[in-house]
């Protein structure tokens, strides 16, 4: 019985030494890991004010290239007349000053390991006190992407910071030249292009919706949305790679003194003017019919004209371009110039056998296996008990009336007849087997038919071009015209 009385005591008196030894355990863990957080806080490296730095240098291509502030401009120092970019060099400042430095490495001694024996570059900075420092950048940790850096002369500590020193260099000079841009161009704002090579001119023209296309033989045909689109698309799409040259004085070098090609664009741009202010008294005591001025009454339409030069081939396939009245030389992706260059009218030609609408129609003569019909439109105004005037259109062929579906059928499929090509050195092969005379209020447009092969007919359009169309749709045609009675 007693010994089970001081059992108990000794039992609890066991537990409370364990849990004050766990305690006083954990506390002494907390203060190690307190005390290792401090260790691994950020390390400021370069303490110095963006605004406070006069001059950077780093090395560009092999080469030193250093860099001083003159007022709020950078101008390198060894071709003072480099126009450079000052927010693209401040931006570099701006990454390096107060770099700090997520871990401090020390006791090193093998800088090889952290690619820092040769360092891929360096960075030399002075502020206006004429305090200077270097950093030297060796490789990235491949698993944390952090950066091993050594300041000034020390080579037994090595630092890791976070940005990507090496890829916030620029890899040439022309990197933080302040270049031009392609100029901003909206596609349905242009009204004229014109592509001049070597041998060839060709121009397309916008004339009231319409566009046509002109080459060197001075022939205009009525050309393709959809291919006029496109080079539109193409054109307002292209973009400057690289400046090449910024003085303007070897064009001949990049041939651009004889451009190969000359891209001559027509465009407009609409200017917002400010309208004049009102008093608002007075607006609040003007009438309603006295309305302000529309908003197009408030815009200027201002014509501007660009000319993009288009020389040599370089060495990675770009070519060389220049904008007429600038002295840069840029390269331009080649690849973007493919749907512009070496293109011919026929390439912007429409598909279509007839551009007509029904309103526009007056008569049209069709010789259809060697049988001659002519189909005149009847155009009658009348009034309804209102007097509200409507006209009835009605068609007589040879005099006699005519159903009008039927007609409107054999109409909307000539009208909608498109050619799969069409080919100035298409040649016919058998006479027409349909010649359609169409009398317009703007004149007579003729068209014809005739067999090709055994897959195609051959049409003339409403311009004298040839083009191909299988025979299933020109069957189809000529049975609406059958049809018609």
């Amino acid at each position: 019985m007693k010994r089970k009385q001081w059992l108990m005591p000794v039992l609890c008196m066991t537990v409370l030494i364990l849990l004050l030894g766990l305690y006083l355990g954990m506390k002494n863990h907390s203060t190690k890991d307190n005390g290792t957080k401090k260790d691994e806080e950020d390390t400021t490296l370069i303490d110095m004010k963006s605004n406070d730095i006069i001059n950077i240098s780093f090395d560009i291509e092999g080469h030193k290239a250093s860099f001083t502030k003159k007022g709020d401009s950078w101008v390198i120092d060894d071709d003072p007349d480099l126009p450079i970019d000052s927010t693209k060099l401040s931006s570099l400042i701006n990454s390096v000053a107060g770099l700090k430095a997520s871990r401090t490495i020390k006791n090193v001694d093998n800088l090889e390991e952290y690619g820092l024996l040769t360092p891929e570059n360096q960075i030399s900075l002075k502020n206006n006190d004429d305090k200077a420092i270097s950093v030297h950048i060796g490789m990235r940790n491949k698993t944390t992407s952090n950066t091993y850096i050594n300041v000034g002369d020390s080579t037994d500590v090595v630092y890791m910071v976070s940005p990507d020193l090496s890829a916030l260099l620029p890899a040439s000079k022309m990197d933080l030249v302040k270049n031009e841009t392609y100029p901003s161009i909206t596609d349905s704002n242009i009204t004229k292009i014109e592509i001049q090579d070597l041998s060839n001119v060709l121009t397309l023209d916008n004339d009231e919706g319409q566009w046509y296309v002109d080459d060197n033989q001075n022939q205009k045909s009525t050309a393709s949305s959809e291919s006029v689109g496109a080079l539109k698309t193409a054109i307002t799409g292209l973009k400057f790679d690289n400046l090449v040259d910024y003085s303007g004085e070897n064009r001949d070098q990049y041939g651009l003194k004889d451009p190969s090609l000359i891209l001559k664009v027509h465009y407009y741009e609409i200017k917002n003017n400010e309208s004049n202010k009102k008093d608002g008294s007075k607006e609040s005591s003007s009438k309603e019919n006295n309305s302000s001025k529309s908003s197009s009454e408030n815009q200027e339409k201002i014509e501007k004209d660009m000319t993009l030069n288009v020389g040599n081939i370089g060495s990675d396939g770009s070519y060389y371009v220049q904008i007429e009245g600038s002295n840069e030389v840029h390269s331009l992706a080649a690849g973007s110039l493919d749907s512009i260059i070496n293109q011919t009218a026929q390439n912007y030609w429409n598909k279509s056998m007839i551009s007509l609408r029904s309103d526009q129609l007056n008569s049209l003569t069709v010789d259809y296996k060697g049988v001659k019909n002519k189909i005149e439109k009847i155009s009658k105004e009348e009034k309804d008990k209102k007097g509200n005037a409507s006209t009835d259109i009605s068609y007589k062929m040879d005099g006699k009336q005519i159903d009008s579906d039927t007609f409107d059928v054999f109409f909307n499929k000539l009208t909608s007849i498109q050619a799969q090509k069409k080919d100035r050195d298409l040649r016919q092969k058998n006479d027409p087997e349909m010649t359609i005379m169409v009398d317009t209020e703007k004149g007579v447009k003729q068209v014809s038919f005739s067999i090709y092969d055994e897959n195609f007919y051959m049409i003339v359009d409403d311009e004298g071009r040839p083009g191909l169309v299988s025979k299933t749709t020109i069957k189809e045609f000529f049975h609406a015209y059958e049809e018609i009675k």
